[in-house]
């Protein structure tokens, strides 16, 4: 127990220390009254710096904090959750429930002629619907497909089909039954794909070789057509090549070249320009002409075509433009080699692919725009038939050679 004089003792050291030594800490004054005491050293307790107020404020920042986000959802929510949004989200989900039951419907009755048309006036409402845009082009896409399948472009239609899958699961479902189906087996298909590619790169025996072992097979149709074609196209050109130069040399040899395709036969097409220096040079427009056709022919399909976006758009576009004019300008060219060839004889007649080729997709594409135009009166889809339709050219007269 602390005595009166113990304290009065304490009392003069801590008096004493701040007078002659002012800083010297409290802490060292305690230690020395509790040596002059002979007292234990918790019998004189130094306070530590009071922290509750430091935790006072950080309370009120998080309870700040806090009634800031609260807030924030209960604004979001109010918005959110107003008539006019319910509205618009509501008008949305049913838009895209009336158009894939639209789908469905159509597909389910084989009747997608106008399918991407119908389609198209319900993502014209709502512009900015992901679900919409998709069956809009899965639908152009689709009917595309069948297209090609129905004018027996087998292996053309199998590259659109492994370049990527439909983005709706209802197409992608639907291709599974009608376009796979219609496929010849997975390894045979490859097989006549390679072939196909070893045509295109001119190596003409492996393609001819490979297609021959597949015709051998029963149930090989393709094959068998691919065969008949590649055989008679390397008979032909050898016969022209054996011939010497002259008038029926040179109507032949354009009648050859009528018979290609450039995309497909580009073997043969690169050797357009050797030949036609080897024949009269009052041909020479003509084979000008279907040099340009075929190269424009070509340029189109490497661009890619008219697509349905391309199609559909609902602004002016530029690259539709450019693909209409490729297509209308290379059946303009060819139609002028014909004009300025001599009538085929009934014996030596062959098979004009190119200009077919070129009309077939000019027909095609008006096809699918009248479509759309019957569905959407838009003025874009007139203009866009207006582009695809081959202007008249100045007759003059011709000098057949």
């Amino acid at each position: 127990m602390h005595t009166d004089a113990s304290d009065d003792d304490g009392t003069e050291i801590l008096q004493r220390d701040a007078g002659t030594a002012g800083s010297t800490n409290l802490a060292a004054a305690a230690t020395q009254v509790q040596s002059a005491s002979c007292e234990p050293t918790d019998t004189l307790i130094v306070a530590p710096p009071h922290h509750g107020r430091s935790w006072h404020w950080r309370w009120w920042v998080a309870a700040l904090a806090l009634t800031l986000v609260v807030a924030g959802a209960l604004a979001y929510y109010a918005v959110n959750r107003s008539p006019a949004t319910i509205d618009t989200a509501r008008l949305r989900h049913d838009a895209y429930d009336e158009a894939h039951a639209l789908a469905t419907r159509a597909l389910e009755r084989g009747d997608v002629a106008t399918l991407p048309a119908r389609l198209l006036v319900h993502a014209r409402a709502q512009p900015d619907h992901p679900g919409l845009s998709a069956l809009l082009r899965d639908a152009a896409r689709y009917r595309d497909m069948l297209d090609l399948r129905e004018r027996g472009h087998l292996l053309a239609l199998a590259r659109a089909r492994r370049s990527r899958v439909f983005e709706s699961p209802l197409f992608e479902d639907r291709a599974r039954r009608t376009i796979d189906t219609a496929m010849p087996p997975a390894a045979i298909l490859q097989r006549l794909l390679e072939a196909e590619d070893a045509w295109h790169r001119g190596d003409l025996v492996a393609a001819i070789s490979s297609v021959k072992q597949l015709s051998d097979k029963p149930g090989n149709p393709q094959a068998q057509a691919m065969l008949q074609r590649y055989s008679q196209l390397v008979q032909n050109y050898e016969a022209l090549s054996a011939q010497g130069t002259g008038g029926r040399n040179t109507a032949d040899l354009l009648a050859f070249y009528l018979g290609l395709d450039p995309v497909r036969d580009r073997f043969f097409w690169s050797r357009l320009a050797r030949d036609a220096r080897s024949t009269d040079a009052s041909a020479a427009q003509a084979w000008l002409d279907l040099q340009r056709a075929g190269q424009l022919w070509s340029d189109y399909h490497r661009g890619g075509g008219i697509d349905g976006p391309m199609r559909q758009a609902a602004a002016a576009n530029a690259a539709f433009g450019e693909r209409a004019a490729q297509l209308t300008t290379a059946a303009e060219l060819v139609h002028a080699v014909i004009e300025q060839m001599p009538p085929p004889q009934p014996a030596t007649a062959r098979p004009r692919l190119l200009p077919t080729l070129i009309g077939e997709e000019i027909g095609v594409q008006r096809d699918r725009l009248q479509g759309l135009q019957q569905f959407n009166n838009e003025a874009v889809f007139a203009r866009r038939l207006q582009m695809l339709q081959s202007p008249a050219r100045a007759e003059g007269p011709r000098s057949p050679y």
